[in-house]
């Protein structure tokens, strides 16, 4: 599992928006929109996330070049 930061951001850009793609199996979605929620509420931006399949992370950091790593998870 990892965890990337993409979009403005990534790139340096203030923006309204967090965009952050999510890579694993088994992630629990409902956890994760309470979280985001409450994120959201804290730093007074939206949060969007994509959730991929580790099979398909490669194809999904070839089309966000700017993608920053922010957490893997150790093996």
């Amino acid at each position: 599992s990892s965890a990337y930061l993409t979009g403005a951001f990534a790139r340096g850009h203030d923006h309204p928006e967090i965009h952050i793609l999510l890579e694993g199996e088994n992630i629990d979605t409902a956890y994760l929109k309470r979280i985001v929620r409450k994120a959201e509420g804290y730093i007074s931006r939206r949060i969007r996330y994509v959730i991929t399949a580790p099979e398909a992370l490669a194809d999904k950091l070839k089309e966000h070049p700017e993608a920053l790593l922010l957490w893997k998870e150790e093996d």
